[in-house]
């Protein structure tokens, strides 16, 4: 069964994992370039140009979305913890 904590963490974990696969296109990859490698140079001359204007807007999204929800799930286990103590 699924309560609401099981679907605040479930949204959490899943901005977690769309702002590191973000984060690793947008930097991993193009600090790599100075390697001298030959698949990393033509992925920051090819494809990051191409891919920026898409993966950056998702980036800060899944960032500023990620801020808010500690705080909602600590406040609802807060209000809960009061009604079901009694």
């Amino acid at each position: 069964m699924k309560s609401s904590i099981n679907t605040l963490l479930i949204g959490l974990v899943s901005c977690d994992s769309l702002l590191i696969l973000t984060s690793i296109f947008l930097f991993s990859f193009t600090t790599f370039r100075h390697s001298g490698s030959a698949l990393f140079n033509a992925y920051y001359w090819h494809v990051y140009q191409h891919i920026l204007p898409i993966v950056y807007p998702i980036g800060l999204t899944a960032q500023v979305k990620n801020v808010p929800k500690p705080f909602v799930t600590r406040n609802y286990v807060e209000i809960l913890h009061i009604f079901f103590a009694y």
